[in-house]
């Protein structure tokens, strides 16, 4: 009587069947980026199969989602890393969920690694990468404020999905010919109330060209003629949603902020993650 083999099977593999799925779920701050999937089943057989997917995301920080069915066995190994060379760590955040059962049930079984990707730098199971979205080193990045209307505020709204800590904020302000001291304050403000406030040591006068800046862990003011400089607070973060903006007393119709830059870490994801 022949003897019967059975394969080896290792002791962190999950069975699947063919109606489950593993589910891809992307938060992505590039315009356009390339996500790899390897996964790696075997059969119940032995015979082990590997097989990639790639899938294009976009970059409106918004999850986006992907369903790759399974083929009957065991589930050995996952790994997700970004098929795209230029992204930075903390700009791309993938989750990958097991989902048992047919497409309209979604229940899903497990969550096997979630994290930031880069090319060189992927999340696997096993034995489970397990990132938040709003944990880790996150990115720094510099970001360019639209300039506002001559006689407009400087306005900045911090986008959906995103986490920032400002490190630092710097405008240009040039006020017109007409005779006033403007005063420039700096607000932050969530839903519609004011959570910090920041006022200006002097005044800038008619057809003045004043270099403002706000610095984290700055603890004074600095008015040397047009350049002027000021604290904030250490680790400010700000959420979707938060606004950081100007109010400044005695604007004048064509005043005008321009070159404005926020420096800042970022994180993406959604919010509740």
């Amino acid at each position: 009587m022949p003897h019967l083999k059975f394969p080896q099977i290792p002791g962190y593999a999950v069975p699947v069947e063919d109606i489950d799925r593993l589910r891809l779920v992307v938060n992505s701050n590039l315009a356009s980026s390339q996500i790899l999937v390897t996964l790696q089943v075997m059969d119940f057989e032995g015979k082990i199969k590997v097989w990639q997917e790639v899938v294009e995301v976009t970059g409106d920080r918004s999850q986006e989602v992907f369903n790759f069915q399974l083929s009957k066995g065991y589930l050995l190994n996952v790994l997700i890393t970004s098929a795209t060379s230029s992204n930075w760590p903390g700009e791309v955040y993938c989750s990958a969920l097991l989902l048992r059962g047919l497409t309209l049930v979604n229940i899903t079984y497990m969550q096997l690694c979630c994290g930031y990707v880069t090319e060189n730098s992927g999340i696997t199971w096993p034995p489970g990468t397990f990132q938040q979205p709003f944990s880790g080193p996150g990115s720094i990045v510099c970001i360019g404020i639209t300039a506002p209307d001559p006689g407009g505020e400087l306005t900045f709204t911090v986008p959906s999905n995103t986490r920032l800590e400002v490190v630092s904020l710097q405008t240009t302000f040039t006020a017109d010919a007409t005779a006033a001291n403007r005063q420039v304050h700096l607000e932050i403000t969530c839903d519609d109330d004011v959570v910090f406030a920041h006022g200006e040591l002097a005044d800038i006068t008619a057809t003045a060209v004043a270099t403002l800046t706000w610095g984290a862990g700055q603890g004074y003011s600095l008015a040397r003629s047009l350049f002027r400089q000021h604290g904030l607070p250490t680790k400010l973060v700000i959420e979707e949603g938060f606004i950081i903006r100007t109010d400044t007393k005695n604007i004048q119709s064509t005043d005008q902020y321009t070159n404005s830059e926020l420096l800042a870490r970022r994180w993406i994801g959604e919010i509740g993650d």
